[in-house]
């Protein structure tokens, strides 16, 4: 009888599965929910595109809520392509009304 390293089993499963060795996968760690909302209120206020006194944001986990009140849909839009961008953002939710 043969004996298989762990290694090797490992490999015929993934294998079988269908998984590409040559992908590498990389976790990233995981931010609390004042992180995140830290991170995308900090990312607001870089963004010249927006008024960022006007726009708050919550989070749980990585689901993201946008609250506030912007002149124009083009500043609501530059809202959520920053809340996305933020590092742990899973969801974004954009409630943010727009109006003068």
């Amino acid at each position: 009888m043969n004996k298989r390293t762990d290694l090797e089993v490992h490999k015929d499963v993934l294998d079988e599965l269908g998984f590409d060795p040559s992908i590498d996968i990389t976790l990233k760690p995981y931010l609390t929910s004042s992180v995140v909302r830290g991170k995308i209120e900090a990312a607001f206020k870089r963004n010249a595109d927006l008024d960022a006194d006007h726009v708050h944001a919550t989070a749980e986990g990585g689901n993201v809520t946008l609250r506030g009140h912007l002149p124009t849909w083009s500043e609501r839009e530059s809202a959520s392509r920053v809340a996305w961008n933020a590092d742990g953002v899973i969801a974004v939710n954009n409630e943010i009304t727009v109006g003068y």
